[in-house]
């Protein structure tokens, strides 16, 4: 499939999640041996049993994506796993536990020599190479081994057809296919470490953000198996798994599913309040609803010292590790959300140290119950502004209170403004990029590029060419200024919206750091009736830089400020329309 082809119809696709599950009379869907699980109820880390199972794991996963007998569907790799692995387990030395694993492969038949097959050559539009873990590290495996896995790698020739793997046509990311999820809220312990080696292999493999990841994800294989083997219960291995997803850093990852007992450690209960960090400190910013006296307790600006006795530093330490977000900031603002954990508790009443015009206060208040229809208001500072014309005939247009047929009326109302302000601060209702083009831009200018999986070469990304945005001249594009307002909401097809409404020229960018999470989701199921996502595709601009995990490039930095929040300002937009006027 062409670059070409892919440039052409990524540009209607970026809110997509796939997801797939073929349904055949291969052998992998008709072998049950182990349909209910692995039969191993613990496993005993002891001398170098975390070396020897780091090894199968990256074993189990090279052999599960490039092997061809497993892409035609001939191997349960699943069950592959639950047949070695008492054996590895039992093992009484490393050399030994090597020795089982040269002959786990050896049960796997010999690919035949492919002569399309090549060794990927490496060229300027190569975003990235494979990483094998530990494989082919010198004296690590039995070089006899490590020869068996080249030839492999060298006669693979999976294309299309994965058994476990496709590729979505339109937008060019993995689905993972045929992957069972084993529904016991607590699977034993086998089953356990086949969740952590599903995942950390699809993300080794299949995630195009790899190299963005601050830690080093072969480690991370290493540090996660005496976390899932030791989980005692439902919400240790949930907790277990949440982790594992945080360490990508991307927004998307987040658990889903039947997560009640991860739930139930967060904390049922949550502070009546939202808050937002800013000029580093948390800062209560509204309301849920007004309950128990809520308001006459706090108000917006009020700056938290203390949550039950624990300082703010005490708990980011206690909460980032288990907050999936792709930066720093967005860390911060998932925190203080409703999914997140530093407002929540289990136990219902509350005491919160606040700084409030300079003066520390020790104020009682008790929790709400956490509540899925409860989000009044959007977590942080509030956009709750109707699209309307300011005063100075400056046009302003909320998307996220945008509904389908909506853009229509909003273009007559805006004809003739001297600027107009497009809010991104929020979560997009409905995707208008065909619309916001035909409208606001006059020039084919490209505004993305996309790195792209290579379903040949397990590990492989490339660079696809630079997407236009419009395909002819257009001069009934809209003449006024133009600004965007983002920060950390801003977040999938927002910054997609974004990016494209930054190649009009003139066009200025305002705020603050967006949550550097783009792109079609691909999701991954879990063992436990559990599911997660990640980022599929790369999304870069023009000149290829990242835009995933550092954000949206911003034209002017405009942050709100506490002295702003006790005031009632929106001082990001009163920021644009000071530009517009200038």
């Amino acid at each position: 499939m062409s670059f070409k082809y892919f440039s052409f119809l990524l540009v209607f696709s970026c809110v997509v999640t796939v997801r797939g599950n073929a349904q055949d009379n291969k052998p992998a869907s008709t072998d049950t041996s182990y349909a209910s699980g692995s039969r191993i109820t613990a496993i005993w880390l002891h001398d170098n049993k975390v070396k020897e199972l780091t090894n199968l794991g990256m074993l189990w996963g090279f052999i599960k994506y490039h092997h061809p007998a497993v892409a035609k569907g001939n191997v349960n790799m699943d069950a592959a796993l639950f047949a070695v692995l008492p054996k590895v387990l039992a093992a009484p030395n490393t050399d030994s536990a090597n020795a089982i694993m040269q002959r786990w492969v050896d049960n796997f038949e010999k690919p035949q020599p492919c002569t399309q097959c090549k060794q990927y050559d490496k060229s300027n539009v190569t975003k990235l190479m494979p990483d094998y873990g530990y494989l082919f590290e010198k004296g690590n495996l039995p070089t006899s081994l490590q020869e068996k896995l080249e030839y492999i790698r060298l006669n693979s020739g999976a294309g299309m057809g994965h058994y476990y793997l496709q590729i979505q046509p339109v937008t060019g990311i993995p689905i993972f296919t045929n992957e069972r999820q084993y529904e016991n809220l607590f699977p034993d312990a086998g089953v356990r470490l086949l969740s952590l080696y599903r995942f950390w292999n699809m993300i080794q493999y299949y995630y195009p953000h790899k190299h963005l990841i601050d830690a080093d994800w072969n480690q991370a294989l290493v540090q996660h198996i005496p976390i899932f083997c030791n989980a005692t219960n439902a919400t240790e291995y949930q907790m277990a798994c949440l982790k594992l997803l945080t360490r990508i850093q991307d927004a998307n990852a987040t658990l889903h599913g039947n997560t009640q007992p991860l739930n139930e450690a967060m904390g049922k209960y949550i502070l009546p309040f939202t808050a937002q960090f800013m000029e580093d400190k948390p800062v209560i910013t509204g309301h849920y609803k007004d309950q128990l006296n809520t308001k006459n307790n706090v108000k917006p600006g009020d700056i938290i010292e203390q949550i039950d006795g624990l300082g703010i530093l005490d708990l980011i330490r206690k909460y980032i590790d288990i907050t999936p977000a792709s930066n720093y900031e967005a860390k911060l603002h998932y925190m203080v959300s409703s999914t997140g954990a530093m407002l929540r508790s289990n136990t219902k009443e509350a005491t919160i140290t606040i700084i409030r015009d300079g003066k520390l206060q020790n104020i009682k208040l008790n929790r709400i119950e956490v509540d899925t229809t409860m989000q009044l208001v959007d977590d942080g500072i509030a956009t709750t502004k109707t699209t309307q014309i300011l005063p100075g005939n400056i046009g302003y247009l909320n998307h996220g209170l945008l509904a389908k047929g909506d853009l229509a009326k909003v273009k007559e109302m805006m004809a003739g403004t001297k600027g107009l302000i497009i809010d991104m601060r929020c979560y997009l209702r409905v995707y208008i990029m065909s619309e916001y083009k035909s409208w606001l831009k006059s020039t084919n200018a490209p505004y993305l590029r996309y790195a792209i999986m290579n379903i040949n070469y397990p590990g492989v990304f490339d660079i696809a060419p630079a997407v236009p945005s419009y395909n002819d001249a257009n001069e009934n594009s809209y003449k006024g200024k133009l600004i965007v307002l983002v920060d950390r909401r801003t977040k999938g097809t927002s910054e997609f919206h974004t990016m494209m409404l930054q190649s009009i020229p003139g066009a200025m960018v305002v705020g603050s750091t967006t949550a550097g999470t783009d792109g079609n989701r691909s999701e991954v199921p879990l063992p436990g009736g559990l599911y997660t996502y990640f980022s599929g595709h790369g999304v870069l601009y023009p000149d290829a830089t990242e835009t995933q995990h550092k954000g949206l490039r911003i034209d002017r930095e405009v942050r709100p400020t506490i002295a702003g929040i006790m005031a009632g300002k929106d001082e990001v937009l009163e920021a644009a329309i000071k530009m517009i006027n200038e």
